[in-house]
């Protein structure tokens, strides 16, 4: 099936966009998979231990080897993840499109309130 997919891809000459954040992910991605495979739930542990990345190391590389392959043959254009940003928003909000990365802390909208602020009169 995704053979089918590529190869109509291929076919048709579009030129393919993709944000560079997907190489990063796709990164991440191969080096945690092959660090689980390894040492399964504590592989979080052994992320900075020298002797355990060798091998993450090497799977990343093929994998990113294999994803500029299957690029080559297209006409290609990588966008800057902060070029793509505002593409990004526009999506979530049109579409509904979701990120499948949490943000490890809440971000604040607004500053909070200091004490020495007032309240705004109501209007009336």
């Amino acid at each position: 099936m995704c053979d089918a997919f590529l190869k109509r891809i291929f076919d048709s000459g579009v030129t393919v966009v993709t944000s560079e954040l997907l190489r990063l992910e796709l990164a991440e991605t191969a080096f945690a998979n092959a660090m689980k495979e390894r040492w399964a739930g504590k592989w979080r542990a052994h992320r900075t231990d020298g002797r355990s990345r060798p091998r993450a190391g090497r799977r990343m590389n093929d994998t990113i080897s294999r994803y500029q392959a299957l690029l080559a043959p297209v006409d290609h254009i990588p966008v800057p993840p902060g070029d793509i940003t505002t593409v990004a928003i526009d999506f979530m909000t049109k579409y509904g499109l979701a990120s499948t990365t949490r943000p490890t802390r809440p971000v604040p909208l607004a500053p909070a309130p200091t004490r020495s602020s007032r309240p705004i009169p109501a209007s009336r």
